[in-house]
């Protein structure tokens, strides 16, 4: 028997999902926002399953987040084993928790052409948490171990990070609830963000989107991301007794802000990839059990963290993706005794590049947001300017890889796909004292910056069509907003122009050639 009822939209989750199965589409992608429980939505649906006789397995690519699939499956009664370093699968079990770097070190051959330990050779559901990684190299692998099992991934975000849809793996995409909706459930808490003056934000953004050639300005940005206001002192002005979650950009300012943190009396750890795994475990449960106010960690805890009282996000890392914005917000949007709202102290300008992630709407399965328009160019880097970074996957002994890889994403060692900005060696920071930005501000604020976006993006569109270079679009934005346009926006799709745009773009187009005249005029 379970100890829980299941809420109305997890209901419509299950019944949306086993819906598109007997459709015929055999892949299935459930989107449901961070806090409003995915992984036991999706635990009922196998246990239903199992009762029926059924296999299944359930894989992801962090030990944390295993554990968390099978205190679900405790809770609904699925019995299991795992596929995990230092673990054995049950020949005679139906039910199978694991990592994905388990599952392809287990099915590897051996000289005798055996797989070195067991795994079940025959599997008819497969569930595949935090799906947006779906699409590297390890996932497909074990995918094309079972073709015929059907497939559920789950994702509060499901794009990559590119910002495109996963149509290449999953046929159906799911929706049941929104962030928005859960906030006005009442099953999520309320956000508040707190961000950079104006004055401050002015700053950074002319610093982000000065007078420099291209290739200048990304070599200055990737070697000086700015953060607007000291973490240690706003957070101690303005939530000194909250329990919190850092988002350093790198883990030479992570350990620093650890470091900061504990000398100013908040007691804090710090984890990365490269944290030996019997620590790491040991750490997250001791901050899971209160034992420390607040962590740090660089790729660790953006996603899939489950730490319900936590009330403060420090937000340092830049990034250009929103579906890390997204993720960070979503860790401290759980609902726990007491607590009535989540807390963003933004030094990053996440606000500034995405709005409000609660206004996040998962994109179509073949969206190709964020892929550069056909015909757009974009420069080559020499193989001297490739990014080099530890791998941070695990070998199948289970010890940490620790490979260098240069110029890819994917480790030829152990075959870890990483999904993340290399961020440079150090941060550098603007002073500034953060402020709270009102709800009245806020909607205003999210008005504007879709505004503004839409607008610039229909300028490229406009351009495009007409022959022209991107740097006109930039200089229409400019006369339009009287503000130039962030560098990131660079990325943008260019999209049709509507009725107000073009009739915009009319007018600036008359109002240039009176002016020629004149001009011209005047010269005669």
């Amino acid at each position: 028997m379970t100890d829980f009822t299941l809420r109305p939209y997890q209901e419509a989750a299950i019944n949306g999902v086993q819906a598109e199965f007997k459709r015929g589409r055999k892949q299935v992608m459930l989107s449901m926002p961070t806090g409003a429980g995915k992984t036991l939505t999706a635990s009922e649906m196998l246990g239903r399953s199992h009762a029926k006789g059924k296999t299944m397995l359930w894989l992801t690519d962090r030990e944390e987040l295993a554990d968390q699939a099978s205190d679900a499956f405790d809770r609904v009664g699925i019995p299991h084993s795992y596929i995990m370093a230092g673990e054995s699968a049950d020949r005679l079990g139906r039910a199978f928790v694991g990592t994905i770097q388990s599952f392809l070190a287990w099915r590897r051959k051996d000289a005798t052409g055996e797989s070195r330990k067991w795994t079940p050779e025959k599997v008819d559901f497969i569930v595949i948490d935090e799906a947006h990684r779906t699409q590297s190299r390890s996932f497909q692998l074990m995918l094309a171990e079972y073709p015929d099992a059907f497939v559920l991934g789950l994702s509060a975000t499901p794009m990559r990070g590119d910002g495109q849809g996963l149509g290449k793996t999953y046929r159906s995409l799911v929706v049941p609830v929104t962030m928005r909706e859960l906030l006005d459930e009442g099953v999520l808490v309320t956000p508040r963000y707190f961000v950079p003056p104006q004055a401050e934000y002015t700053k950074l953004q002319r610093i982000k989107t000065g007078d420099f050639s291209s290739a200048e300005l990304s070599a200055w940005a990737e070697a000086n991301p700015q953060l607007v206001g000291d973490a240690v002192e706003n957070f101690a002005r303005i939530c000194p007794s909250d329990r919190f979650l850092a988002f350093p950009p790198d883990i030479k300012t992570s350990l620093a802000l650890r470091d900061r943190m504990n000398a100013a009396g908040f007691s804090c750890i710090h984890i990365d990839g490269n944290t030996p795994k019997p620590e790491r475990r040991r750490l997250m449960q001791a901050f899971r059990d209160g034992e420390y106010q607040g962590m740090t960690s660089v790729n660790i805890a953006i996603e899939g963290l489950d730490v319900p009282d936590v009330v403060t996000a420090i937000n340092m890392r830049p990034t250009k993706s929103e579906r890390i914005w997204v993720q960070m917000v979503g860790r401290v949007l759980r609902s726990a005794p007491g607590k009535t709202f989540g807390r963003i102290l933004d030094h990053a300008g996440g606000l500034a590049m995405f709005g409000p992630a609660e206004d996040f709407v998962p994109p179509e399965l073949h969206s190709k947001e964020g892929k550069k328009s056909e015909g757009s160019k974009s420069r080559k880097k020499p193989k001297d300017e490739k990014k080099q970074f530890p791998c941070e996957g695990l070998l199948p002994t289970g010890d940490a890889c620790c490979a260098v890889l240069i110029g890819t994403h994917v480790c030829p060692e152990c075959g870890h796909e990483h999904h993340f900005e290399q961020a440079p060696d150090h941060a550098s920071f603007i002073p500034g004292e953060l402020e709270e930005l009102t709800a009245e501000g806020q909607q205003q604020h999210a008005y504007d910056l879709n505004e503004r976006k839409r607008w610039y993006a229909e300028f490229l569109g406009y351009c495009q069509n007409r022959g022209k270079s991107p740097g006109a679009a930039y200089y229409l934005y400019l006369e339009k907003f009287k503000e130039k346009p962030p560098y990131a926006w660079r990325e943008f799709n260019p999209k049709a122009p509507s009725s107000e745009v073009l009739a915009y773009c009319k007018s600036r187009a008359i109002a240039y050639a009176k002016g020629m005249q004149k001009r011209q005029s005047r010269a005669a």
